[in-house]
């Protein structure tokens, strides 16, 4: 999906997460190779850990988003909000969206959404990477001119125009399982 999100208690507990949310965690607080083993039990150490981190507020459309200062890497964006039944139950959900982690695209949903070929799902899905046409015809081990070819036939299949057309509904298809 890109983004992670963890549910949390009022209490302070992690009683939801999703892989995303993991993943992040995993890279802003583990070395390479250990893992979180047990997100109920230090969720909202690590919570608090992110929080401190936080160094600019921004509002978008009256939302207060945290921007998270890393190492060496872009910033990790946090916005915490109630979850419907909040009131009732005082449970908030946090978004974290990491600018250092690229959304994946869903190849198979190109080829079943859009009828495109594998060939064309995979040069649509390095296109959205950031490959140039000349880097796609590399990786891919063909000619420039089939590149062009397959591209081509990408935007008829897909009623794009330009490249960029299609990065953008390559990654909105990302959200996609």
């Amino acid at each position: 999906m890109g983004c992670g999100g963890l549910v949390v208690s009022s209490d302070g507990k992690v009683i939801a997460s999703n892989d995303m949310a993991r993943q992040i965690l995993n890279a802003s607080f583990f070395a390479e190779g250990d893992e979180l083993k047990d997100l109920d039990t230090v969720g909202r150490d690590l919570i608090k850990q992110l929080l401190r981190h936080g160094r600019i507020r921004v509002d978008i459309d009256q939302e207060h988003w945290i921007l998270i200062d890393r190492t060496d890497q872009r910033p990790l964006i946090m916005n915490a909000m109630a979850t419907p039944a909040a009131e009732a139950e005082g449970h908030s959900m946090l978004v974290l969206i990491d600018l250092e982690t690229s959304v994946k695209p869903n190849q198979p949903a190109l080829e079943k959404i859009f009828g495109l070929t594998p060939a064309e799902a995979k040069l649509a899905t390095l296109i959205a990477g950031g490959a140039t046409t000349s880097e796609a015809a590399r990786i891919l081990d063909v000619s420039l001119a089939t590149v062009r070819s397959q591209l081509a036939a990408a935007f008829a299949k897909t009623r794009t125009r330009r490249q960029a057309e299609l990065v953008t509904l390559v990654t909105r298809l990302s959200a996609l399982p």
